[in-house]
């Protein structure tokens, strides 16, 4: 039961990280308009337009309405429109929210009840939290507020979340999870962003195993034309 044809079954979960302010929330913002649209996020197939709701906790509004406004006016270009009541985007970038707390999972389960999405994207995961995401038990008390919001309707759930910077001696930067353990343990699904020698060009790299084989993820991604009446969305499947 598929919300994202051949990549993303029902109540799965992904996590996604990647360098700061390279995409990585555009990334997310794709996969949520693409699958309200009906249209496969990468492969760009069409697909059966499912309800998401986006969670975004970092971003002020004047940030990102180009980028939302590019997207559905691309989505349209590729005759891919968004029915009402599809897509929910809530703006949380001034809100308290600490999805660890009694409170915080009661406030995302009242958002998913009211909602009912197919898919739940949401992120970063560190304006989500107001403790300390190297504590095991912090991280737990995460994972279990999102389990219980999934469950209400076996949404499939996206999460942002940042990679650790480098350490002092490394030759590069390592792109995995920041914090406990337990995130290489939690997803069915960790991808990240990797910088490759082209600017605008990232490969697509595993932090952990699939849970499930034989998903389909695009190996590299290029950021997609700006140009007025593009057919391309902000980020395009490409080859490393």
């Amino acid at each position: 039961d598929y919300v994202i044809d051949g990549t993303l079954a029902r109540a799965e979960r992904l996590l996604i990280v990647g360098p700061e302010g390279r995409g990585k929330s555009l990334v997310c913002f794709q996969m949520a308009a693409c699958t309200a649209a009906g249209l496969h996020p990468f492969t760009l197939a069409p697909t059966e337009p499912k309800r998401v709701l986006v969670i975004d906790a970092e971003n002020h509004p004047n940030q990102v309405a180009g980028s939302w406004r590019r997207l559905i006016k691309t989505l349209n270009i590729l005759g891919a429109e968004l029915a009402p009541g599809m897509l929910h985007v809530l703006e949380e970038w001034d809100s308290e929210i600490d999805l660890t707390s009694p409170r915080g999972g009661r406030w995302l389960e009242e958002r998913v009840h009211a909602y009912r999405p197919d898919l739940l994207v949401l992120g970063p995961l560190k304006n989500l939290v107001h403790r300390n995401l190297s504590d095991h038990d912090t991280v737990n008390a995460l994972r279990v507020t999102i389990n219980r919001a999934r469950s209400i309707c076996e949404s499939a759930v996206v999460m942002e979340h940042h990679a650790p910077l480098r350490a002092g001696g490394d030759q590069r930067r390592e792109m995995r999870p920041y914090g406990s353990g337990l995130f290489l343990g939690w997803p069915d699904f960790g991808l990240a962003l990797e910088a490759t020698e082209e600017e605008e060009v990232f490969e697509i790299t595993r932090f952990r195993g699939d849970r499930v084989r034989g998903r389909y993820w695009p190996s590299a991604l290029r950021w997609g034309s700006i140009n007025p009446g593009s057919r391309e969305l902000p980020w395009m499947e490409t080859i490393v």
